[in-house]
């Protein structure tokens, strides 16, 4: 169930259905990458200001087998922020407070668990990187409550993980455009490839 601080959680300038945003936080909303969730009944919406990140077709290329780069395949538009809304309780909250993500700094990626399919023993995804979802067999379990986003500036690249409000949110890694992620379904890890001078690839992984 969610928090009943949401209401104390959102972004400054936030309002319920029916409400004027502040004219400083007034965003423009793209209607054109939303996502409704079912497990709690929430959507999801890009607050988007500029245009598409540019994409890198080279480092797209290389790290192909390994699951997203996660900057070069960006979102279709580098968002400033994710407004979730709550349609039971009627509430809006910004993933981001003002002063969390730098200079430039841009939403490019979210994923979260839609359903377990029981019959097939999969996790049906929702979101903009569903290619990275890698190794999804043999689930026995709930449907997860996480929802995972990517953030980047164009020279490094962020991973967030919350709880579907984006309230318990924490940053769990930080690394370079030229490094790619996937999510392991069956293991439940995160898992982020970075080239290493010494051993020619470094593997870090994070429970998802």
């Amino acid at each position: 169930m969610v928090s009943t601080s949401a209401e104390t959680t959102q972004r400054p300038g936030s309002s319920r259905a029916g409400e004027t945003c502040s004219s400083y936080f007034k965003p423009f909303l793209s209607t054109q990458i939303m996502y409704y969730e079912r497990q709690y009944n929430l959507l999801y919406l890009f607050e988007s200001k500029q245009s598409k990140a540019t994409a890198n077709s080279e480092t797209r290329s290389f790290w192909g087998n390994f699951g997203s780069s996660s900057y070069s395949q960006s979102a279709e538009h580098g968002a400033d922020n994710l407004l979730v809304y709550d349609i039971p309780k009627d509430i809006k909250i910004w993933i981001f407070q003002e002063g969390e993500l730098n200079k430039n700094e841009k939403l490019q990626q979210i994923l979260f668990e839609q359903a377990v399919d029981e019959t097939a023993k999969t996790v049906v995804f929702e979101g903009t990187a569903l290619w990275s979802v890698l190794n999804n067999h043999g689930v026995e379990r709930v449907v997860s409550d996480k929802l995972f986003v990517v953030t980047g500036d164009g020279k490094k690249n962020r991973i967030w993980v919350s709880d579907k409000w984006g309230i318990s949110k924490k940053m769990i890694a930080e690394f370079g455009v030229d490094a790619a992620w996937h999510i392991d379904v069956f293991n439940s890890a995160i898992r982020l490839f970075e080239r290493d001078e010494k051993t020619g690839l470094s593997i870090r992984n994070f429970e998802w």
